[in-house]
């Protein structure tokens, strides 16, 4: 998946490997706004991060 929207980690199905592009600009602000959801959210980690790509992971729970 490469266009992160407001709502991406709430989403049913659960998406569980999420990678965002951040150089997408469309919509707005949305990569930055998932990015800040998974710093405060336990279940999610950054696997890993490489010229703007970021891949997450869902931890399980």
């Amino acid at each position: 998946m490469r266009l992160a929207a407001p709502g991406l980690l709430d989403r049913a199905p659960a998406v569980e490997w999420p990678v965002l592009d951040r150089a997408d600009g469309f919509p707005a602000g949305a990569t930055e706004g998932v990015l800040r959801e998974v710093a405060v959210d336990p279940s999610w980690r950054v696997v890993r991060e490489e010229a703007g790509i970021v891949l997450l992971r869902r931890g399980r729970g």
